[in-house]
């Protein structure tokens, strides 16, 4: 078979710089497609990807007896992996500092946190069957009637069901890890062994917590978003479930 003949140095450099940049290209997607936080917040999949393919292009140079060009590669390509390993390291120290003082107390009656639900959209009331509350939890800002709720969720029963009441989060604190925090500490040592059903408008974020997809006609038949005239008309909610015996995925 007959070989082809090498490509001239100079366009065999611009052909590999093309490589590596089609190569970012595809990490950067996929690793904000992995991230919690798409936006803002880096995950280590990049780092982890430029650091390895900086290695099999060093190791390539070498072989090819091109030891300053693999030391320079080598040297340039990590530096862009520290930089990306400093900026994560970064936003969890402020994601972390926004959160310090956050901290979620019990709700005397789910009915404090209405409010917040409808001010971030979500239906209240419309449930064909009533719901015992297990847990509600908030964070608010201020004290007395003066006071307002900027994150809840409810935790109940409706009829032999486990259900997600509702979750909020106020706009302002949003994409600070607040949702994930308080599921968690919801959900935190409760002693049901069964399944977790809700209905999510914010699909992504459950998705990453862990919860599962499942056909309408699996969902059990306990939500009023189920029979409501907008629903796949102008509202589009998920059923969604976290299965028995399964754990949040959360940092």
């Amino acid at each position: 078979m007959k070989q082809l003949p090498p490509l001239p140095p100079f366009a065999a450099y611009i052909f590999s710089i093309l490589v590596l940049f089609i190569f970012l290209i595809f990490v950067f997607i996929l690793q904000r497609k992995l991230s919690y936080n798409r936006k803002k917040y880096p995950g280590l999949l990049l780092p982890v990807f430029l650091f390895l393919g900086s290695i099999l292009r060093s190791y390539a140079l070498y072989q090819q007896d091109d030891v300053f060009e693999a030391v320079l590669t080598f040297l340039l390509v990590n530096l862009l992996t520290l930089y990306s390993i400093k900026q994560y390291v970064e936003e969890r120290r402020k994601r972390k500092m926004k959160t310090k003082g956050i901290e979620f107390a019990p709700v005397k009656t789910h009915k404090d946190l209405h409010p917040l639900y409808k001010e971030e959209g979500l239906e209240i009331g419309n449930e064909p069957v009533e719901t015992r509350f297990v847990r509600s939890l908030g964070y608010k800002k201020g004290r007395g009637k003066k006071g307002k709720y900027l994150a809840g969720a409810s935790l109940g029963k409706r009829g032999d069901y486990l259900i997600l009441d509702s979750i909020a989060v106020d706009k302002k604190l949003q994409g600070q890890g607040i949702g994930e925090r308080l599921m968690n500490e919801l959900l935190h040592d409760l002693p049901y062994g069964e399944d977790l059903y809700l209905i999510a408008k914010a699909h992504d974020f459950f998705e990453k917590l862990g919860f599962e997809d499942i056909p309408i006609e699996e969902c059990p038949p306990v939500f009023g978003c189920l029979n409501c005239d907008r629903l796949d008309v102008d509202c589009f909610p998920k059923p969604m479930v976290l299965r028995k015996g399964k754990t949040l995925r959360t940092d």
